[in-house]
């Protein structure tokens, strides 16, 4: 029996089936910071019905960080954003658990920054948006990508 789900893939990503009968889709597109590269990408996950009630599932952990470590084994220059949802004001909490996944993968190739950009939504009502970029520890590009974002990064902290 495996310990991961099988990638069926669609589009622009892929689709897998949990144990439950639930499926979730993996997206992976080109970032739209042009000035990055062909290099950096999107990625995101999610349930393909909005109303599920997420179970703790290993094998959807193992799916998930097994994809991205094949995904970087492919090209060392990858560099994955990562953006928590936080529309439903969950967003700190998928950030605990991709952090969770990331430290339990025990993988010393890879290196994770992560940013938060806090804004407001009404006067009184502040919140965050939880942003991790994730790289291969020998990606040739990754000082020069790190400091693109994080340029570009304060420049959409100033602008809220």
């Amino acid at each position: 029996m495996s310990n991961q789900y099988k990638l069926s893939q669609i589009g622009y990503g892929y689709i897998f089936t949990t144990d439950s009968g639930d499926d979730f889709i993996i997206l992976v597109e080109k970032h739209n910071i042009e000035i990055l590269g062909e290099f950096v990408l999107d990625f995101s996950f999610f349930p393909v019905e909005k109303n599920i009630v997420y179970k703790s599932d290993p094998k959807i952990r193992n799916t998930i960080t097994n994809f991205l470590i094949n995904l970087f084994k492919e090209n060392k220059r990858y560099a994955i954003f990562y953006v928590c949802d936080s529309m439903d004001r969950k967003g700190k909490i998928r950030k605990r658990l991709f952090d969770s996944w990331f430290n339990n993968s025990n993988s010393v190739d890879f290196v994770k920054k992560d940013y938060e950009l806090k804004y407001s939504l009404e006067e009184e009502i502040e919140t965050s948006i939880q942003i991790s970029l994730l790289s291969h520890t020998q990606n040739p590009d990754l000082i020069k990508i790190e400091a693109i974002f994080d340029s570009n990064l304060e420049e959409l902290k100033r602008l809220k």
